[in-house]
């Protein structure tokens, strides 16, 4: 409940900011950090649970808007990172994004590349060729910054060489901006050996999951994906069952 109520008010005094100098400097400030621990937390549960690999080598495509790319750089923390960034971002490389990677980035093994801000047929090269000299590790490309062009290739070279493809998106957006809602955000995760992305959620909902086993009359309930478990046993369910499994659930609740 403190996070939900932190993530509101983070909302509320974002929307009462005036310029987007303003909003831009509170983001990056107030909100990137928390929504990066958040999705960092949920990605090292799905890592730890075997749900998700642990990434050695990090793609990602700088834009005019750094808060993307340092918020799945900072949650991933590679041990490689590639970054292309078009040459009139160099100074959102150098301001907003090398800077503020996290400390367990070593630097040394930061590589930048530029690309041309139109001339497409030389980016795609270029990206290829960088691309396909990286040790054949767990790589991630993430496609969710840059123009629409430079996503969409970078998509094609990772399918081409087998690395897997991440993008983040939100299922709500503060009111007349761009910015997801905090806590709102969803990381999709695209590998070459499943037809369905992982999908992880930067705020990760408490939910009470109810299984029945019939071989064994048992009711197995599960909060959330590793709050723990309450086994309830009961040798007949008939009508008079649903008060005492409702009782049960409300028990369960106020344990946890």
């Amino acid at each position: 409940m403190k996070q939900l109520h932190t993530l509101e008010t983070l909302i509320q005094q974002y929307s009462a900011l005036g310029t987007k100098s303003q909003r831009f400097k509170y983001y990056f400030d107030s909100i990137r950090p928390l929504i990066t621990s958040l999705l960092k937390k949920q990605i090292d549960q799905k890592i730890k649970t075997n749900v998700l690999s642990q990434y050695s080598t990090l793609i990602v495509i700088l834009g005019s808007n750094p808060n993307p790319s340092l918020i799945i750089t900072n949650a991933v923390c590679p041990q490689r990172l590639v970054v292309f960034y078009p040459g009139n971002h160099k100074k959102v490389l150098d301001t907003y994004f090398i800077p503020f990677l996290d400390p367990s980035i070593d630097k040394e093994s930061i590589t930048t590349i530029p690309i041309d801000y139109n001339n497409h047929d030389i980016n795609y090269n270029t990206m290829y060729h960088a691309l396909s000299r990286l040790p054949k590790t767990k790589i991630l490309c993430d496609i969710t910054s840059g123009k629409k062009i430079l996503s969409f290739q970078l998509g094609l070279i990772a399918k081409r060489l087998g690395f897997d493809i991440c993008y983040l998106d939100a299922e709500l957006y503060i009111k007349d901006s761009d910015i997801p809602v905090p806590g709102k955000e969803s990381l999709y995760i695209y590998t070459s050996s499943s037809d369905e992305p992982t999908t992880i959620n930067v705020h990760q909902q408490n939910q009470l999951r109810i299984h029945y086993l019939p071989s064994t009359h048992t009711l197995l309930y599960v909060i959330g994906s590793n709050q723990g478990t309450f086994k309830y046993i009961h040798d007949d369910f008939s009508y008079s069952s649903i008060e005492v499994i409702k009782q049960e659930i409300d028990l369960f609740y106020k344990k946890n």
